[in-house]
């Protein structure tokens, strides 16, 4: 079962393996919050701010999000220097 939860929510011993899926760490919070911080599978900056900014709405987030999942990683990191690849791959 996959939970989520926000980086502002407290840690609970029943949360299970923590993982940070966030393009930048988080202010504030130390490395030991979390069990593996994953930013390759974090929406793209592009898209991120979209959402902020309310250009998409939710439903449309979630779409393009999808989107960007199904196709992979790596495409952005030739365009964006503060990317960092965590090293981890998944298989597809």
């Amino acid at each position: 079962m996959v939970k989520t939860k926000s980086t502002e929510d407290s840690v609970s011993s029943r949360d299970g393996l923590r993982l940070f899926v966030t393009r930048y760490w988080p202010r504030g919070h130390r490395r030991d919050e979390c069990d593996e911080w994953i930013p390759s599978l974090a929406p793209s900056e592009t898209l991120l701010h979209g959402f902020q900014s309310g250009e998409l709405t939710w439903k449309q987030f979630e779409r393009e999000y999808k989107a960007e999942m199904l196709k992979g990683y790596g495409d952005e990191a030739g365009r964006n220097d503060r990317m960092r690849n965590s090293g981890v791959s998944f298989p597809v």
